[in-house]
């Protein structure tokens, strides 16, 4: 489950996979029209990764996402 760091819109995924080897997809609740926001994934790991929610303006914010892990 995600874990929301002490910085707005950062979220870090723990995962017991123990490789890098594998693909994040990641998509904001609000993903089209005015104020849409944007998830993007960043620093993957062998056990965890971060994903940060923007708003239209490029700005760090709480935001709702889903994500797939793929293998």
């Amino acid at each position: 489950f995600p874990s929301h760091d002490k910085e707005t819109g950062n979220y870090t995924i723990t995962h017991n996979l123990d490789s890098g080897g594998y693909i994040v997809l990641a998509t904001a609740a609000r993903a089209s029209g005015t104020g849409a926001y944007i998830a993007k994934v960043e620093s993957l790991s062998s056990n965890s990764f971060n994903i940060t929610v923007f708003n239209d303006s490029g700005t760090a914010v709480d935001g709702d996402f889903t994500f797939s892990l793929m293998l």
